[in-house]
């Protein structure tokens, strides 16, 4: 948690995406690095099983490539930061986050 709040400018945002009433999840080279609780009861895991895990756990097979691709960009061009909407496996099935 303290890596993430040294990286964000305040760590109020932190704060707020805590109890959001939607899933957060915030990874580093494919390594979940946060996810708030809504995400959590989303995905039906518990938060040692997904945190400091590689993201593509709960990415459908399918967008493997695509999200490694978008690591790869988000490395290779230096951006801070890339919003996207995937579709996630939970334990039993699938949804869009």
């Amino acid at each position: 948690m303290k890596d993430i709040q040294n990286n964000w400018e305040s760590s109020d945002i932190l704060k707020l995406s805590k109890n959001a009433p939607i899933g957060i999840i915030i990874s580093r080279n494919l390594k979940v690095i946060y996810l708030n609780e809504y995400a959590l009861k989303i995905l039906e895991y518990e938060e040692d099983e997904l945190l400091n895990h590689n993201l593509l756990k709960v990415i459908p097979q399918d967008l493997h490539n695509y999200m490694i691709k978008s690591a790869e960009r988000i490395e290779r061009e230096k951006l801070k930061d890339i919003e996207l909407e995937i579709n996630i496996l939970t334990r039993l099935t699938s949804c869009s986050f």
